[in-house]
């Protein structure tokens, strides 16, 4: 069992989060708001993270108000964006949303999520796959680039359905994704995930946290159902390429402010690292102090009034203005710790 204290950090971390930025609006349903400003809701991925970060809490914690409040946040989703997403023409968001609905019914049992999941991927595999490059899903509907970003989550959310379903052809797409994935937009040498190849078959960007946790996390699933693959060992060559290359001297994960959707994508590594630590316990010595020493810098920079912590862990959360996007890395990184230590020495 964990130090209770260290629960109670996790719950004061999304308590703070939830604070500055939820809000019920009717008696089914609530929303994120973008900002401590309140201007407007988030947007259609960032609020899927948001709940995502939730989920992540209600984990580790049981309680039952994150649970709650799991439902109203999703119910304010499909209020603002509907239950059919083909009107949205990236395929990663739709992704992302399908992600945090079946955990949303993992948590809950409501179907009405399982659907909602099942319904979205169904819908962006089907435009998005195809055989040319090789394989892989486009971006988006302009058919422009396979992108990280949507192959990795579309991976994990194929696992997740077929974890509920029991249809191998989950598991199957889940395994062509990541196999693509690893052929064309992978360094089998270093670890890193390229952030995508455009329709020429040029591959560009470099690596991106976010992609690299949906990488991990992808690959973890995967390896229990094909162990002659090695999965994990290539899950942990990725990991070992955020540790060593993209976090700086000190082992501190960077700073990615450079654009607003950048600024919430430690949540996403913070999510899928953790979790598979503690999936694959032998690789804890190597990659735990390490996590366990962003979550306590994390925690270190919230600010004293607010609680919220924001997306630069070595510097203190300022007064003011903030986005809520980034406040979910925080929460999101120090719950995770949690599945897989007792959080001796943290914070």
């Amino acid at each position: 069992m964990h130090p209770l204290q260290l629960i109670s950090n996790a719950l004061l971390a999304i308590q703070s989060f939830n604070n500055a930025f939820f809000y019920q609006y009717a008696p089914d349903k609530a929303m994120y708001y973008l900002d401590t400003n309140h201007t407007v809701k988030m947007d259609f991925w960032k609020w899927a993270e948001a709940l995502e970060t939730l989920e992540d809490t209600y984990e580790v914690t049981q309680d039952s108000d994150l649970k709650s409040k799991i439902s109203l946040l999703l119910n304010g989703f499909t209020d603002k964006y509907g239950s059919d997403w083909s009107w949205n023409n990236y395929n990663d968001d739709v992704m992302w949303a399908s992600i945090a609905s079946i955990r949303a019914f993992m948590i809950t049992g409501n179907s009405s999520y399982f659907d909602l999941s099942k319904r979205g991927f169904d819908m962006a595999y089907a435009r998005g796959w195809s055989l040319d490059l090789g394989g892989g899903l486009w971006w988006s509907t302009q058919n422009g680039s396979k992108n990280a970003c949507v192959n990795g989550p579309a991976a994990i959310a194929a696992m997740h359905l077929y974890k509920v379903t029991n249809d191998t052809n989950y598991l199957y797409k889940a395994k062509f994704i990541i196999d693509w994935q690893r052929s064309k937009i992978y360094n089998f040498t270093t670890g890193e995930v390229f952030d995508h190849i455009n329709k020429d078959g040029k591959v560009e960007g470099g690596a991106l946290t976010y992609n690299q946790g949906t990488f991990i996390g992808a690959c973890g699933l995967l390896h229990p159902y094909f162990p002659a693959n090695n999965y994990s060992a290539i899950a942990s060559k990725a990991m070992a390429y955020t540790k060593n290359i993209e976090s700086n001297s000190h082992g501190l994960m960077p700073d990615e402010s450079f654009c607003t959707d950048c600024e919430g994508f430690k949540q996403v590594l913070a999510r899928w690292a953790t979790k598979f630590l503690k999936a694959y316990p032998e690789y804890q010595s190597a990659y735990g102090p390490w996590l366990l020493y962003n979550a306590q810098q994390a925690w270190s920079v919230r600010n004293p009034t607010t609680g919220l912590i924001w997306e630069k862990w070595g510097k203190p959360t300022p007064n003011g203005y903030l986005n809520g996007h980034e406040c979910a890395n925080g929460p999101a990184m120090v719950s995770g710790v949690l599945l897989f230590t007792n959080g001796t020495n943290l914070m």
